[in-house]
């Protein structure tokens, strides 16, 4: 059975996008077959992040008034076979992406929403940043997602720094979670490559470990921050030897 899950945040910048393909990337590369379709109706930046410089011939927008099938939307991943995105570039129909879903639920294992509009979701992910407008924009994003019915909410925290939670400037990820009521899903850690399309192999690590966490549904153990900590403090107390 497909499992939909929708990743979102109230507050812009926190990296939803990225995490979506972050995990999407590390869910197909664990063999599951992975759909993810990206809401922004404005342009395509998912496409281009995901590595894929040639825009599909059509796209939700095309599907909405008939001119194709849901499949023929979908840009297959250059190195991933097992992962596709489906572009909402130029869409006006805010029930499109939920009729292309029901289409092609049944050739996925996992379909994760980068905030696309009016789509049944089994989970819905919440992703802040360790600071306190995001993680008040995020509160108000569970409240909103629990209007419309959504049981199973979590959360994941970007852009976590290690030296700024060793020098006492953010919570820690369990305290931000307990403060939302929300099970956390994962934490990735602040990494600067991400805007030039690359990744660090530890952020790689920690995309994988929420991928386990979601296929195993097991709440998340915060193993990959903690070791990302100790790994920082033990370099200082090296640099100051």
């Amino acid at each position: 059975m497909t499992k939909i899950i929708l990743f979102t945040s109230l507050k812009g910048g926190v990296g939803v996008t990225t995490v979506c393909l972050g995990v999407g990337v590390a869910l197909a590369k664990k063999g599951a077959r992975t759909l993810i379709v990206d809401g922004e109706k404005n342009y395509c930046a998912a496409l281009l992040d995901l590595g894929i410089a040639c825009p599909p011939v059509y796209t939700l927008a095309d599907y909405a008034r008939g001119a194709c099938r849901a499949k023929q939307t979908m840009a297959t991943h250059p190195e991933i076979s097992n992962l596709a995105i489906v572009s909402a570039a130029g869409v006006c129909s805010t029930d499109a992406a939920a009729r292309a879903v029901d289409d092609l639920g049944g050739l996925f294992d996992y379909i994760l929403l980068d905030d696309a509009p009016n789509v049944r979701c089994d989970e819905a992910i919440i992703v802040t940043e360790p600071y306190l407008a995001s993680i008040k924009a995020a509160d108000v994003r569970r409240a909103q997602i629990t209007d419309t019915g959504v049981e199973k909410i979590s959360l994941i925290i970007n852009k976590f720094s290690a030296a700024q939670f060793a020098a006492n400037e953010i919570a820690g990820s369990k305290r931000i979670a307990a403060a939302l009521r929300l099970n956390l899903r994962g934490v990735v850690s602040e990494d600067l490559t991400l805007t030039s399309g690359k990744c660090k192999p530890s952020t790689k690590k920690e995309f994988s470990a929420i991928a386990d966490a979601i296929t195993s549904g097991n709440d998340f153990e915060v193993k990959t921050a903690v070791s990302t900590i100790r790994g920082f403090i033990l370099q200082k107390m090296r640099n100051c030897l």
